[in-house]
């Protein structure tokens, strides 16, 4: 089994999800987009298996990382539901997100030009 820390012992917890949504008539990449999470408090460890995923997700639904899985998962249906439903304006909100979200990671990799 190997394990995955979200957010350690810190009192932030941090989750990025690459979403993408395949049309299964054409096989093709209708929309994609990274999804993150953020939250405050201590963090939780997830081991994965063959079998799957294990550990204590269940017990850390009131921990900062278990509120950051939550965060990204509302903001997952939240842009499925302006690009797929609503289909207006609503995507200007996610570009917006998603230039910040890369430039703070261009920002803590410290990229050199």
């Amino acid at each position: 089994m190997r394990g995955i820390s979200l957010g350690g012992n810190s009192q932030k917890a941090y989750l990025a999800v690459d979403l993408r949504v395949i049309n299964a008539e054409t096989g093709e990449v209708d929309f994609a987009r990274t999804i993150d999470g953020n939250a405050k408090g201590g963090g939780v460890s997830v081991g994965i298996s063959r079998n799957g995923f294990g550990g204590a997700l269940s017990q850390q639904k009131n921990t900062p990382a278990g509120k950051a899985i939550r965060a990204a998962l509302v903001e997952i249906t939240d842009y499925l539901s302006c690009v797929m439903v609503q289909q207006n304006s609503c995507e200007a909100e996610y570009d917006a997100k998603e230039s910040r979200r890369r430039q703070k990671t261009r920002s803590a990799l410290d990229l050199d030009d």
